[in-house]
């Protein structure tokens, strides 16, 4: 017969103990470190268009107004809280956070001089509120204070997950939108859900959390729902059980009022476009059979971009048994012993994971399988059974979200496309670590037979030597293209300093007319919206680029030394890589 686990030690006694102690002043260290190496980055370094085109959008609206305030003789503090009053006083609730965010930027834009600030004044405090978070979300499902400082430190390191679309984690801002300030709050708000999830009026506290920092940014919206589906799959439907849920989503929902402001619209075309694809009255309306996602788009969409290359019949296969393994559980657990049923759940979380980041996580899942056939005869307990719950509805909610809002804009006219900024899947990096926490509570690796011992520490160092050398590859390893990125820069400091402030640039980056301060020709999500276009910037020869600029009313164009040929002469700035040229 398995035994049951020894009773947790309480939270209280190990935040108090000195390894705690020592775990936070390790998170603020590494907070320092990434601050640091964020230190030297410049807008260049951003590989989000999310991030780029906003600093260029703002940097082309100041550009006038910071010269025109600076003579004025207003104090700078007052200029800036002119700017925060006038989005509360000005705009409803509903567009008040990017108004807000905005105004950030033009504030630490005109103290600094340069909005990269905004970021790097924000990575140690968002890391170190994150990494906090985490500790105490695996102090919370493993009761082992060694073990939640290695996982918090695993869970903060960027590594991309394509099916989301971005990286989940947080360190270096490389890869940072408005998504990452909600991120940091997200392990508290989940602590808070393990604690008191058997509490009805404390449950009612984290959701009023969970809908707060949804403000933030909307997909945490996403993350309530995952929150209530979870509850459900582990209660059972009861009319209870429904009332205190229909309590917990209205305090959620009425607290995440900026977010649900900006959804309600879209919520809106959401279900007339449903009921239009119902109702047989509305089917001569359809005209959305034609539609198809965009080509700079479909990573984002089914099929996953690791499972293109599939025949469709076998995809089609892999994703119907992914839901099948996921709601075996829910089919079988009063029917099964209590073994059998953790057998269930955890292939079941196991079948997710695989088939939702099989490509970034199949070292931690090798690990699981191995750690699992050596802790899957001791009761897990309601940490083990909340968390495969929670993949589950990530899995629901997140993932099948994806699949009837892509086919509902593929099949009904004016549908909008839901982009990764709403989805749950983003998610499924954090939930690895606590299933992962989980596993490793359970087993006494002292306890474990010396071959079995080093199997599973085998198998863990695999996993986390992966992970860094990702992340090494990601963020610290110099890009091919790095030395041809600061010629360009180098470019766009010169333009700053020498050229017209109404000058415009046939380029293609917004980086160098966030630097140059100047209007270039497309910003970063324009030249992956139209990539003919771009290519008019580059490519061809010198002539014909300067008559492409000359035509679409652009002052400079940058041609290449080595096929520059007799424009080298008019050249007003050059280095190794570019050679800045008057169109006229």
């Amino acid at each position: 017969m398995p035994t049951a686990p020894p009773a947790p030690e309480a939270i209280s006694r190990l935040l108090l103990k000195p390894a705690s102690v020592l775990a936070l002043l390790i998170f603020l260290a590494v907070s320092v470190l990434w601050t640091a190496f964020f230190e030297n980055k410049g807008i260049e370094a951003f590989r989000t268009s999310d991030t780029t085109d906003t600093f260029y959008s703002q940097v082309l609206n100041l550009q006038a107004q910071r010269s025109a305030l600076a003579t004025q003789n207003v104090p700078l503090l007052a200029r800036i809280w002119q700017d925060q009053k006038a989005v509360w006083e000005a705009l409803p609730l509903t567009a008040w956070y990017q108004a807000q965010f905005d105004a950030y930027l033009k504030s630490v834009y005109l103290v600094s001089g340069d909005m990269v600030n905004a970021y790097k004044w924000l990575v140690a405090p968002l890391n170190f509120i994150y990494l906090v978070g985490c500790y105490l979300l695996f102090l919370q499902v493993t009761r082992r204070t060694g073990l939640s400082l290695v996982l918090a430190l695993l869970a903060s390191l960027p590594i991309f997950i394509s099916i989301s679309g971005e990286n989940f984690g947080m360190g270096p801002f490389i890869n940072f939108s408005r998504r990452h300030i909600y991120t940091a709050f997200v392990p508290l708000g989940l602590f808070l859900f393990y604690r008191w999830s058997d509490r009805t009026w404390l449950l009612l506290a984290v959701f009023g959390y969970l809908g707060l920092i949804s403000n933030l940014h909307a997909s945490g919206v996403l993350l309530i729902e995952v929150a209530v589906v979870a509850l459900i799959l582990m209660r059972g439907l009861s009319a209870r059980l429904l009332v205190n849920l229909a309590g917990c989503l209205g305090v959620g929902f009425a607290a995440a009022f900026v977010a649900m402001g900006g959804l309600w619209s879209k919520v809106g075309v959401f279900l007339s476009g449903l009921l239009a694809a119902v109702l047989p009255v509305a089917h001569a309306a359809q005209a959305g059979a034609d539609r198809k996602i965009p080509d700079e788009l479909v990573y984002l969409f089914y099929p996953p971009q690791a499972y293109v290359k599939l025949p469709p019949a076998l995809l089609g296969l892999m994703t119907v048994a992914t839901f099948v393994f996921a709601c075996l559980p829910l089919l079988l657990r009063r029917r099964v012993s209590v073994q059998r049923y953790q057998d269930l759940l955890f292939l079941s979380s196991l079948a997710i994971f695989a088939f939702l980041a099989f490509a970034e996580l199949k070292y931690w899942l090798l690990a699981a399988m191995g750690i699992w056939f050596y802790a899957r005869h001791r009761i897990l307990g309601a940490a083990f059974e909340l968390t495969s719950y929670l993949v589950t509805a990530v899995f629901f909610v997140g993932f099948g979200l994806m699949l009837l809002s892509q086919w509902a804009y593929l099949n009904i006219s004016d549908f909008p496309l839901v982009y990764n900024n709403l989805r749950a899947t983003r998610f499924i990096g954090l939930f690895i670590y606590i299933w992962l926490g989980v596993l490793l509570a359970s087993l006494e690796l002292k306890t474990l037979k010396p071959l079995a011992r080093r199997l599973c520490l085998f198998l863990l160092l695999i996993a986390v030597i992966v992970d860094l050398r990702s992340v090494y590859r990601h963020h610290f390893r110099a890009h091919h293209d790095a030395a041809a990125v600061r010629s360009l820069m180098d470019v766009a400091r010169w333009a700053k300093d020498n050229t017209p402030a109404d000058a415009s640039f046939f380029v293609a980056s917004s980086a160098f007319g966030t630097i140059a301060e100047r209007r270039v020709f497309l910003s970063d999500k324009q030249r992956r919206q139209c990539s003919e276009c771009a290519a008019l910037t580059k490519s061809g020869t010198p002539t014909a680029i300067l008559t492409n600029a000359r035509a679409k009313g652009m002052r400079y164009a940058l041609l290449t030394p080595s096929d520059a040929g007799d424009y080298q002469a008019v050249a007003v700035y050059g280095n190794r890589d570019y050679l800045l040229v008057p169109v006229n």
